[in-house]
């Protein structure tokens, strides 16, 4: 399975890496969303795992980004709750698969 894994804080980024790495994925990462939007722009994937609050591109642009240039990849986040302006615009991208 081909992975975007995008978080901008190192010390959840690289075990998350080397965990999905060694179960046999191919994982791309990126630190910065502006950085994620570019790759995205630029290969396809099974999953997307996104941080919430990027700096430079929100993991909701990256998401509402992907969904425009018509991949339907699934859409994880795996931190805490994101702030109320997220829920009222989650209809406009699946974060949950």
């Amino acid at each position: 399975m081909r992975i975007l894994l995008v978080e901008d804080d190192a010390n959840q980024l690289e075990p998350l890496h080397a965990a999905l790495s060694a179960a046999g994925h191919i994982v791309d990462s990126a630190r910065d969303g502006a950085i994620a939007q570019w790759i995205l722009s630029k290969r396809g994937y099974d999953l997307l795992i996104l941080d919430w609050l990027l700096p430079q591109v929100s993991g909701l642009s990256l998401c509402q980004h992907y969904r425009r240039l018509g991949k339907l990849a699934p859409v994880l986040s795996p931190v805490h709750p994101p702030p109320p302006i997220y829920y009222r615009l989650r209809s406009r991208c699946l974060w949950w698969a």
